[in-house]
């Protein structure tokens, strides 16, 4: 085989390219866990940038509440928001249904509901074996000439449809640049010169979102099998000298992903003629010898002083020396598959613990921008350039450790500090953008509001399970500190930035609420006899089930189940003629199970305190519209505030109690509460006359001040036109 490069030419004549060293690598190392998108490289030619006065300037702030922002800035915590509300306009912004980030963003950037752009959840169901997948990509994985060779390249396939504004701006001559773009992994083209960096669901090297290590002495207070978020942790053994070692999990191997199905295929069509079990338990054996090689995987090494205090960590020829509480700075890892493919990663430690006990946290594996094995900008050497120009930054969309704070693997103070660095390396990311690319529409989204609220909330409800005044002493202005990060950056864009041809607008995808209470809707489906189980106990699911292809619903009679949910708070009807198992029939039968469900959740009250749990149950017919409503759930429950569906219930499972009390760190939320009690905020340098604004509206207002032709299938309306 030629390792000459390929062109651009080769690919959009359909000829089989011939790859470089490095594209090789690239084509099997995204066959470890996600996809990559081969034409993402190639600039080609489409509409150039027109030469344009106005520009329009989208800051996305996640999550933040109109509410709590309204009172920091009456509290003269935030002047530059103030300001700018005094200058234009203030008000609450209508959110999806359901009020979640990935479904936000859609209906925002292709100004749709999810029947148009397919995106209901952070997860979906396969229909014909009701298994949840991911819902915004689908991986393509290529086969492997001898186990060894990646024959082309693999591809994801996104799932979002619809046309984001901004690539229908760049392909009418604007100049745009989006930074964190949500729901935009694989990177694709845009037109006019313009940038794109991937933001929320670029997954890990792993492609996942947060497959952490932990390594720890403690072996009697820890659980050594992967967490409920996925995190791996191992046990750590010192010897007299004061060394350890362990092991490092990176991508899934590919190659044994291929000899996996390929046994079982052999398996399949052995056991389907009748074959004898003796060969059948031969076959099983070698797949159980597989699982030793599901990971690519590279040694760790540790050493503890002799006094404690300080430890050296060892990782392919580099080392870091840590003291309690402190966070290394990044180091480059790669894994390898064979002599010829490998991947490049790079990852941090925190030294969480040091004395008689030993605990080490190290950060998930980040895609390497400067040699990225999967699609993360666009131009696919735009993430390269901003790695040269300011250094490290997470390229995970979902980069903050929430997980590992929700796992107390980290304290609230590492978290902090991981998260001020997050939000530095994107300011700087943004300034940048802005001032050498000149864009006439930037957009960038922050994360970092919705990860503070969503682990902090309970420091700011005294109400909450989980409230403890000594460390909302010490930790309870963490919300207001990020708010303040986000008015600093305001100021510092709108004081170099901003003048009277530009269009500033401030916004988020949804709000907040206290998470106080789990609500286990599977549970409450059995004991109304909508769900019907052929065992007693429904065991309990984690990540690694999700991105594994874990065995979900294994209990489930779906002969005799009318009803199930997945996701977080969508319920589906088990549907003849949809499901593969359907019992449901279309019609009047559907319609009227609909309505019965929908009632009886409307009518549920806390068994604790008599509270009405559910605030509203929309029903997925009445809601969306377009061409994928195939996918679109039956019934999205909205839930009142201080509630929200449990962990649990997202990934399948059926645990016992319909409602539980929240004791985690996780103590804030928007998932699956009613959309109408947690609206976005919307923030504009100009009166907007539209009453009550939806992030629907937001595309057609910034075409029409760009002069660009609006989508006719576009379902928002220009804020500055009255309706």
């Amino acid at each position: 085989m030629s390792l000459e490069k390929t062109t651009c030419k080769d690919q959009a004549n359909g000829r089989m390219a011939k790859i470089s060293r490095r594209e090789l690598l690239g084509s099997a190392a995204a066959a470890l866990g996600a996809a990559v998108v081969p034409s993402a490289g190639c600039q080609g030619g489409g509409a150039k940038p027109r030469k344009l006065d106005k520009r329009v300037i989208i800051l996305g702030f996640d999550a933040v509440s109109p509410w709590l922002l309204k009172r920091y800035m009456d509290q003269g915590h935030l002047p530059n928001l103030k300001a700018l509300a005094e200058e234009g306009s203030f008000s609450e912004l209508q959110s999806s249904i359901p009020p979640e980030s990935p479904v936000a963003w859609s209906t925002f950037s292709v100004s749709a509901q999810a029947g148009v752009h397919g995106i209901y959840d952070f997860l979906n169901r396969d229909l014909a074996t009701y298994t949840p997948r991911i819902a915004s990509v689908k991986p393509v994985y290529p086969k492997f000439l001898w186990d060894l060779i990646p024959l082309g390249r693999p591809r994801a396939v996104s799932l979002q449809t619809g046309k984001p504004f901004w690539k229908h701006a760049a392909e009418h001559g604007i100049k745009s640049a989006m930074i964190e773009a949500p729901v935009a992994f694989p990177a694709y083209e845009v037109q006019a010169e313009s940038i794109l960096l991937s933001g929320l669901t670029t997954p890990d090297l792993r492609g996942t979102q947060a497959t952490y290590h932990f390594f720890t002495t403690d072996i009697y207070s820890e659980d050594f099998e992967d967490t409920e978020f996925g995190g791996k942790v191992s046990p750590l053994q010192f010897d007299k000298q004061g060394r350890a070692q362990a092991t490092v999990y990176g991508p899934w191997n590919p190659v044994t992903r291929q000899k996996r199905v390929r046994l079982l295929d052999k398996r399949n069509r052995l056991a389907a003629a009748g074959a004898h079990s003796r060969e059948l338990a031969g076959l099983d054996q070698e797949l159980d010898l597989l699982d030793s090689e599901n990971y690519l995987t590279i040694p760790i090494t540790f050493k503890l002083e002799t006094d404690k205090r300080k430890i050296v960590i060892g990782l392919q020829g580099q080392s870091v020396s840590l003291t309690q509480g402190q966070w290394s700075q990044w180091l480059d890892v790669e894994f390898e598959l064979n002599f010829l493919v490998g991947v490049r990663g790079f990852t941090r430690f925190h030294a969480v613990e040091l004395g008689d006990e030993v605990k080490i946290f190290m950060s998930p594996v980040e895609i390497h921008p400067e040699e990225p094995v999967f699609p993360i900008s666009y131009p696919a050497d735009f993430s390269r350039k901003l790695f040269r120009g300011i250094g490290y930054y997470k390229t995970r969309g979902w980069a903050a450790e929430t997980a590992a704070l929700k796992e107390r693997k980290i304290d609230e103070k590492a978290f902090m500090q991981d998260l001020e660095d997050i939000f530095t390396q994107r300011s700087a990311m943004g300034l940048k953008v802005l001032g050498e690319e000149r864009p006439n529409l930037f957009f960038e989204v922050f994360s970092e509001t919705d990860r503070v609220q969503h682990m902090f909330w309970h420091y700011i409800d005294q109400t909450h399970p989980v409230y403890d005044s000594s460390l909302a002493a010490e930790f309870g202005d963490s919300i207001l500190r990020v708010y303040r990060w986000m008015d600093s950056f305001l100021g510092e864009v709108r004081s170099r930035f901003v003048n009277r041809d530009t269009l500033l607008i401030v916004l988020s995808d949804h709000g907040f609420s206290s998470f106080r209470k789990g609500v286990n809707i599977n549970t409450w489906l059995v004991e109304n006899g909508y769900m019907k189980l052929q065992g007693q106990d429904d065991p309990r699911y984690n990540l690694k089930d999700l991105f594994g292809g874990g065995d979900f619903f294994r209990n489930v009679d779906w002969s005799r189940t009318r009803a199930y949910s997945l996701g977080l708070g969508l319920i589906f009807v088990n549907l003849a003629g949809r499901e593969a198992r359907g019992i449901v029939r279309p019609g009047d039968e559907y319609r009227s199970l609909l309505g019965e469900i929908a009632g009886g959740l409307k009518a549920f009250r806390d068994p604790g305190d008599g509270a009405q749990v559910v605030s509203n149950v929309y029903l997925g017919p009445e809601v969306y519209r377009g061409r994928r409503l195939d996918e679109a759930p039956d019934l999205v429950v909205g839930f009142n505030t201080g509630y929200r569906v449990s962990w649990q219930t997202a990934l399948g499972a059926v645990p016992p109690g319909v409602v539980e009390p929240n004791l985690e760190k996780w103590s804030g939320d928007h998932c699956s509460v009613d959309r109408d009690l947690i609206p976005g905020m919307l923030l504009c340098n100009r009166k907007v006359a539209r009453a009550g604004p939806d992030l629907r509206d937001i595309a057609p207002t910034v075409l029409n001040y760009l002069g660009v032709p609006v989508p006719e299938q576009y379902e928002g309306a220009d804020l500055f036109e009255q309706v």
